[in-house]
């Protein structure tokens, strides 16, 4: 719980920062962060819960699209879900290459290469 709650406490301070830069349109940064972190939590404890029968990924569109809309974010339907394809590509790439014993790292990844010791 230690872990969410500084996590939400992150992501108040970034969209403070971005609400007085006037890049979202939101009430309450600590309210926001609650719920915008609540999302995911409950969409993936969702997840966990059902049949398995659809993939976890199949609900980034929506997830993405409900949480920029929450935020005032003007967004693209089609372009949201081209980023999505894009990530997915490049976990896919990346996912190949480790399994073929090529490091291959990429500017994605690079930070979690940097915490490797």
């Amino acid at each position: 719980m230690e872990n969410m709650e500084k996590g939400c406490l992150a992501m108040a301070e970034l969209l403070s920062a971005l609400q007085n830069k006037s890049l979202v349109r939101i009430h309450d940064p600590r309210s926001a962060a609650l719920i915008f972190e609540s999302t995911s939590y409950y969409l993936i404890l969702d997840w966990l819960n059902s049949d398995g029968s659809a993939a976890l990924t199949d609900f980034a569109h929506a997830l993405c699209l409900y949480n920029l809309q929450a935020l005032g974010i003007n967004c693209h339907e089609n372009k949201i879900q081209g980023y999505i394809d894009q990530v997915l590509n490049e976990l896919s790439r990346e996912k190949t290459l480790k399994n073929s014993g090529n490091n291959g790292s990429t500017p994605l990844f690079a930070a979690e290469e940097r915490g490797r010791g």
